[in-house]
C-alpha cells in the first residue's frame, strides 16, 4: 500500500509481519480487526508461509542490537 519499488526490503517486512502473525494468532483470535489477516494467513500455502518464516528468522537472527 505505498509507492516504494519492491525489493529485498518488501520480501523481508513481509517474512516479519506473517512470522509474527502466525506466532500470536491465537492472541488475535477474538479481535474482529483481525479476522481477514488470520483467514488469509490460514489459507496460506504452507511452503509460503515457511519461507516467510524463514526470511525473518534470518533477520532477526543477523539483527545487530548493542543497546
Amino acid at each position: 500500500m505505498s509507492h516504494y519499488k519492491n525489493g529485498s526490503w518488501s520480501e523481508i517486512w513481509d517474512g516479519l509481519y506473517w512470522h509474527f502473525l502466525a506466532k500470536n494468532k491465537d492472541k488475535f483470535a477474538n479481535n474482529p480487526r483481525m479476522a481477514l489477516m488470520l483467514s488469509i494467513l490460514a489459507r496460506m500455502d504452507n511452503d509460503k508461509l515457511k519461507k516467510h518464516k524463514k526470511t525473518a528468522e534470518k533477520y532477526l537472527t543477523n539483527l545487530n542490537c548493542d543497546f
